[in-house]
């Protein structure tokens, strides 16, 4: 209707939700489509009678690219366009939800995808470790889990658990669910000390912060990572984005001294090669992508967000593991 083409991805893992694509065009045969998120592009050229699309998909986190075909739909092939999923509405904030029923299974060896999501009002998991599920849950880093056997960071799991009440759960309440499972499947028990340990203090720059306030504090506080290397921060507070970078990034504990108040939105861009080896959880190369020319995490710290991250030993909180185990049959 504008004079552009248009062109929609429809994800079925996620129950056919459509995402529109970033940029599509198709000139002198040949078809481009882009999407930002999850990161894709594919580009083909169309057969000479015009029923196929032959060329190749590329991924951010998958740098190699896939050969893929695409071929016209006749009446007999094609398929209905998947129905919107139907909303479900959030759980109340201070609910605090429990496991109604869960499925916990070892994962299929040759398993490539991974997730942690929420699909419909379930907390689903693929393909990930008890120790990487463990950090999400409390918003630990690896030497903030004491106590652990071997398996906790070799054996993979896939988990679906429904809550025990209706409404999709927000990040804390699936973090709460999933406590709430380890105590149930994984027979887990545990104590928190503090402990000295060499850790990263975060505090302000020389120069001052450069962050922008939050456009809606009462929203909860969100960060991913997409592609590798560029973390988005929204709505967070200082003590979210020192977990994020314990949890998802450094090796040691990260402790705020900004004296930051309030909540924040930003986009950190760095080069996630450092990183890949120290996360088992991750895919191996060449799935893991990174911008070498991206400055490293400190230097990023600094340059974009005028703060800064200094090594230093202090007190920090750490979980003791006293008893846990592999879960029973479904």
């Amino acid at each position: 209707g504008k004079g552009e083409y248009s062109a929609t991805l429809y994800n079925l893992n996620q129950n056919g939700s459509p995402i529109a694509g970033s940029s599509v065009t198709f000139a002198n045969g040949t078809l481009r489509f882009v999407n930002d998120f999850p990161g894709l592009t594919y580009q083909g050229r169309i057969s000479a009678d015009g029923k196929e699309i032959r060329g190749t998909m590329t991924r951010t986190t998958r740098p190699l690219p896939i050969p893929l075909v695409l071929e016209r739909a006749t009446p007999e092939t094609e398929w209905a366009t998947p129905a919107p999923p139907a909303a479900i509405q959030s759980m109340a904030p201070d609910a605090k939800p429990g496991v109604e029923v869960s499925t916990v299974k070892p994962t299929r060896p040759g398993t490539r995808i991974f997730m942690l999501v929420i699909r419909g009002s379930d907390v689903v998991v693929q393909n990930l470790t008890l120790t990487f599920l463990m950090k999400f849950a409390y918003q630990l880093q690896n030497q903030q889990i004491v106590g652990a056997p071997g398996w906790m960071d070799t054996d993979r799991w896939d988990i679906q658990v429904k809550p025990d009440m209706p409404g999709k759960p927000n990040v804390e309440q699936m973090r709460e669910i999933l406590q709430k499972l380890f105590a149930q499947r994984f027979a887990l028990k545990i104590h928190q000390e503090n402990r000295e340990k060499a850790a990263y203090v975060l505090t302000i720059g020389k120069n001052g912060p450069k962050l922008t306030k939050s456009a809606d504090a009462s929203l909860p506080p969100n960060s991913y990572m997409q592609p590798l290397g560029v973390l988005h921060v929204q709505h967070a507070t200082m003590g979210d984005f020192t977990r994020a970078l314990r949890q998802n990034l450094l090796d040691r504990p990260v402790v705020d001294q900004t004296g930051l108040t309030g909540k924040w939105d930003f986009v950190l861009h760095f080069d996630w090669t450092p990183f890949a080896a120290q996360f088992p959880e991750m895919p191996a190369q060449p799935e893991t992508a990174s911008d070498s020319n991206a400055p490293s995490l400190f230097t990023a710290v600094q340059q974009q967000l005028g703060l800064r991250l200094k090594a230093e030993k202090t007190q920090v909180p750490v979980l003791v593991i006293d008893h846990v185990e592999k879960p029973s049959p479904n």
